[in-house]
């Protein structure tokens, strides 16, 4: 099972977009993967970090950010291209990552969030331990073979038909 899986909300907006020819309000990110964890970086230029909220809740991680416009109700708009309002991503997390321990800075528009890898349940390689099965040998007196235990000794020159 992949780390970070399906993102059903930007699934959706794409086909939307496709059907109704629309710009959807999807929050552009990229994920990457270190050695120890994965990192996300979300892009809210504008956005004030108090009106961002990252939520954990059952293998789901969720943003929600809202982008407020700068002008205001009296002000006579000419244009107004930027989405304002609010935005959401979700991302669903397995079942390796350390949910408990995620960090979250934003810097420069950025959000940037690193989910740590679960050492308890990280892939790990199982080692096999292997026997040859080898009869036992027994060491027979008088001869120069040494039989498989439970097989009868080979009779030697002492021990022959008498």
């Amino acid at each position: 099972m992949p780390a970070l899986g399906w993102d059903p909300l930007h699934n959706v907006d794409e086909m939307l977009s496709r059907f109704f020819g629309a710009q959807p309000h999807v929050v552009p990110m990229d994920v990457y993967r270190t050695q120890d964890a994965f990192c996300v970086d979300l892009d809210l230029p504008g956005v004030d970090p108090s009106d961002v909220d990252v939520e954990v809740d059952r293998g789901s991680l969720t943003v929600r950010a809202t982008r407020q416009p700068r002008y205001g109700e009296g002000d006579s708009v000419l244009s107004a291209q930027r989405p304002q309002g609010t935005f959401t991503r979700q991302i669903v997390l397995a079942e390796t990552l350390d949910t408990d321990a995620i960090e979250a800075e934003y810097r420069d528009g950025v959000l940037s969030l690193r989910i740590p890898v679960n050492r308890e349940r990280r892939p790990r390689k199982v080692e096999i331990s292997h026997r040859r099965d080898q009869p036992e040998r027994v060491d027979v007196p008088g001869t120069d073979q040494t039989p498989p235990t439970g097989a009868a000794p080979t009779p030697g020159p002492a021990e022959g038909p008498r």
